[in-house]
């Protein structure tokens, strides 16, 4: 049962269907085909998780990104994919067809199998970004992630701006500037101490809109400067490093 945001209508879809739907939307068909299997296969876990998990609910899944997986229509991949889209949909429905008898289990359960685009270079423990360990979701090498084209990216932001953005946050952008950031073995950061205040670092990503909480920050007279490194939450599977993986021989 999936539960459409945007018409605010709940239908029903075969989960080959929903399936295909989720890795239009979440995966570049330009992938390695054994990358997109790896995607099929978290997608349709994921999905099984969420069903036991929203077993109370009017609706097993949700088509707000936000909350659970990105999910477009067949009719909207055939119109993303453009000229390419007969051959997309021959093989996006062919390795479903191949891979929908896979699930990952993890004490016979379907697992939280988390997926992001693009690690830092060694992607995140679970407890660290959500505050639950997982036993099955911890830290990795994925050094395909460092060749990604769209690895790095930066961002700089007037402290008139800044400020605006954090007031939520109750700092101010030169508290920011001097405050002292926590960060994991993987380099994302936790905490930011601010003097005498403290903020959740995810809390300023998501306020200044930061592409992932592997960030480095520095400040000169006018401005705030960030170089961040990868994008997404960093848990689980790295889209771009499986890609690479798959590139380099890997099943």
């Amino acid at each position: 049962k999936v539960y459409n945001h945007e018409t605010e209508k709940t239908e029903k879809l075969k989960m080959e269907d929903y399936i295909y739907g989720v890795v239009a939307a979440e995966c570049p068909m330009t992938y390695n085909e054994e990358a997109i299997k790896a995607q099929i296969v978290a997608a349709h876990t994921y999905t099984l998780y969420l069903m036991d998990k929203n077993a109370s609910k009017k609706y097993d899944v949700s088509t707000d990104a936000n909350v659970c997986q990105a999910y477009v229509t067949r009719e909207k991949a055939l119109e993303n994919w453009g000229s390419n889209s007969e051959k997309y949909d021959k093989k996006l429905g062919e390795l479903i067809d191949e891979m929908l008898q896979y699930v990952i289990t993890y004490k016979s359960k379907p697992i939280f199998a988390a997926y992001h685009a693009i690690s830092s270079g060694k992607t995140e423990a679970a407890e660290n970004i959500w505050g639950n360990e997982v036993a099955y979701l911890q830290p990795v090498e994925s050094v395909g992630d460092k060749l990604a084209t769209d690895y790095l990216s930066e961002k700089k932001f007037s402290y008139a701006d800044a400020d605006g953005m954090l007031k939520p946050l109750g700092i101010t952008a030169k508290e920011l500037a001097s405050g002292k950031i926590t960060k994991t073995e993987s380099g994302n950061a936790t905490l930011i101490k601010c003097g005498d205040k403290e903020v959740s670092a995810a809390d300023v990503v998501e306020a200044l809109g930061l592409r992932s909480n592997n960030f480095d920050m520095s400040a000169s007279n006018e401005t705030l400067n960030f170089t961040v490194r990868g994008y997404g939450h960093q848990v689980g599977m790295s889209q771009n490093g499986a890609n690479y993986m798959a590139a380099a021989g890997s099943s």
